[in-house]
């Protein structure tokens, strides 16, 4: 299952790039907290910082 959400993420990662580049994100370092984090923001903008503090918490 994670491996079918990994592969949708990188398509989202595609056509969300300028977005999920604020979060610096890398595959080796993508996280089930980063991945959720990248959602958010890109769901609903208002979140972005909140999901930007929990992604460089986690680092």
């Amino acid at each position: 299952k994670f491996a079918a959400v990994e592969q949708a993420f990188r398509g989202s990662m595609e056509r969300y790039k300028c977005e999920l580049d604020e979060f610096r994100l890398t595959p080796g370092d993508v996280s089930v907290s980063n991945l959720l984090a990248g959602y958010m923001a890109v769901g609903n903008p208002g979140t972005r910082q909140e999901a930007t503090s929990t992604a460089q918490a986690q680092k």
